[in-house]
């Protein structure tokens, strides 16, 4: 009477501890995303978080498109990052940034990304990649405002 309830715990705490010891460990590398990158002051009391990573220019920015955050790229920024400077950022609203004012749109989100390069001192001209179903290309130039262009399969 006292074996049938013994074999049952005994079967489910093996059970379980085999369970334990081959689960998969968390992947180390996705630590960083744990806490914010630096954190760029765009103006009006307003932070938008930055990882760059890499050495070299012109610096390749990447952007992430709807509600994504900079970890969308967290394969592909350590790739670039061997032959380039690479920049991936949280935009208004996501990740660690600051909400931004409304219209959230393709300029606020040009007039914020303008802002970080300035205040995160990134060096012009330099390119940006948009990996959402709109993809927004930016055109920089020393002193201006990127011009913003749609431009599917660029």
């Amino acid at each position: 009477m006292f074996r049938q309830p013994f074999r049952l715990v005994f079967g489910i705490t093996c059970a379980l501890a085999f369970d334990v010891c081959t689960a998969q460990q968390p992947d180390a590398s996705l630590d960083v995303y744990a806490k914010p990158g630096e954190l760029v002051s765009v103006g009006n009391n307003r932070h938008i978080n930055l990882r760059c990573s890499g050495k070299g220019s012109p610096t390749v920015i990447l952007e992430s498109g709807n509600n994504a955050d900079s970890m969308a790229w967290l394969k592909v920024q350590p790739e670039i990052a061997r032959f380039a400077r690479v920049c991936s950022y949280d935009r208004a609203g996501t990740g660690f940034s600051d909400g931004g004012p409304p219209p959230r749109n393709v300029d606020a989100h040009a007039d914020d990304l303008f802002a970080m390069i300035r205040a995160a001192h990134i060096a012009m001209p330099n390119s940006a990649f948009d990996n959402s179903d709109f993809i927004a290309c930016y055109t920089f130039r020393e002193g201006a405002r990127p011009g913003i262009s749609s431009c599917p399969g660029c």
